[in-house]
């Protein structure tokens, strides 16, 4: 695989995001109608994919931005699986909607389709590690019109699964069994309920589990103090190793460490002391970060603490604050190639990944789901009329409304 191609996905790694998924199936007896077979994905082999820096800009984006409502905790998350949908919503976008999506994004729709359709056949071809990746989207049965291109678009392109489900307590089963079948339950549950105007989801789950090429000897693990950002002290598992590799930034020192096969890797950043991860994120980018894990990297001894966290996140507003305020708008979102009619925004978009690095190699899965809603029609407005003051009065026919009596009311008295 080209060198492009993993300096592209461990750039993303650094950004904490660890990828895949897995088999189709998910349930034996569901209540939704499977429409997948009437879907079925015509794309042909897409080839390798190319280096993408907006790519790594919006994973870095996306991290940095949420890192800010996070004060200082630990954050997880996948951009790709972020991507993934946003990429299944922008098929169904038009006029500003999706022009805004696509700033944000830093690509043009057929761009963002063509590296993601070949992004996501090279996912396949892996041999080494366990890496995939699922993608489905899930409507209220008999509330839309849903566009038979916007179905077929997304099977050729994402492999999308589509269900029409009636939306009540067995659909939120049924959707969250689908997240954990397809993250090996690393992902369990999603969604709690559903609301009454939420009559779509596109959801992407991605799931990563590989060994280290170079494994550790227990003799490679010992404790040692890490110091948190609250200047706490942690007493916690070190793993060591004298034959890695490194990398530097400007204001900061990186480690690479390679999954067996050598097609995919750890990366990590560490800033200089008195700089917070948080600090340097808001000027680092993609352009710098795949640049020092593409070029020559250096001999390096390195220490990776073992650690296991996940995080649950609602990134409606992150993705706002990226420029991308019309799709969460109902008055001003355009979805019209999801549904004709119009009246659809999204409401919601959930994150939730969990990471495991130990000394066996690294186990991650995560899930995005998207919300959408219809917009309410607006209630008729009701009026209160009291005859308490003077009027006009009319009695009229009711076929051309021609006034047979009319008069002015002063006084009821006389």
């Amino acid at each position: 695989m080209k060198t492009v191609f993993k300096s592209i996905f461990a750039a993303v790694c650094a950004c904490a995001v660890m990828m895949s998924a897995v088999s189709c199936s998910f349930m034996t007896e569901v209540s939704a109608r499977d429409l997948t077979e009437g879907y079925v994905s015509k794309a042909g082999d897409s080839g390798e994919p190319e280096a993408e820096p907006a790519a790594v800009d919006f994973a870095l984006s996306l991290l940095r931005e949420t890192a800010k409502g996070e004060k200082g905790a630990n954050v997880v998350m996948s951009p790709y699986s972020v991507l993934t949908v946003l990429a299944l919503a922008a098929n169904g976008a038009a006029g500003d909607t999706l022009s805004e999506m696509e700033g944000a994004l830093g690509m043009t729709l057929s761009r963002l389709n063509e590296y993601m359709s070949a992004y996501r056949a090279a996912i396949g071809r892996e041999k080494n590690v366990k890496l995939a990746e699922a993608n489905s989207i899930w409507f209220r049965d008999g509330a839309l019109s849903v566009r038979p291109e916007f179905l077929q678009t997304n099977a050729d392109i994402y492999g999308a699964d589509a269900f029409a489900a009636p939306f009540d307590g067995g659909t939120v089963r049924d959707i969250n069994a689908w997240i954990s079948k397809h993250t090996d339950g690393m992902v369990d549950e999603m969604i709690k309920e559903i609301s009454d105007g939420t009559v779509m989801y596109l959801i992407n789950t991605v799931f990563f589990d590989a060994e280290w090429e170079q494994k550790y000897e227990k003799s490679d693990i010992s404790e040692g103090v890490f110091i948190t950002s609250d200047e706490k002290r942690e007493t916690v598992e070190f793993m060591h190793c004298d034959s890695d590799l490194g990398f530097t930034l400007d204001g900061a020192v990186g480690l690479v460490r390679r999954y067996a096969g050598g097609s995919f890797e750890f990366a990590a950043v560490l800033p200089d002391s008195g700089i917070t991860p948080e600090e340097y994120l808001e000027k680092l980018d993609g352009a710098a970060l795949a640049e020092a894990l593409s070029g020559k990297l250096l001999s390096a001894t390195t220490s990776i603490p073992k650690f296991a966290f996940e995080s649950e996140l609602e990134i409606s507003d992150v993705l706002k604050s990226m420029g991308m305020t019309s799709l969460f708008d109902g008055g001003k979102a355009d979805l019209t190639g999801i549904d004709k009619s119009g009246g659809l925004y999204v409401s919601e978009v959930l994150h939730s990944a969990k990471i495991e690095v130990n000394e066996a190699g690294t186990r991650a899965g995560a899930a995005t789901v998207a919300g959408i809603d219809e917009c309410a029609d607006e209630a008729e407005t009701t009026l209160t009329v009291k005859l308490t003051r003077p009027f006009v009065f009319f009695i009229c026919d009711t076929a051309t409304h021609t006034p047979v009596f009319c008069g002015i009311v002063n006084s009821v008295s006389g």
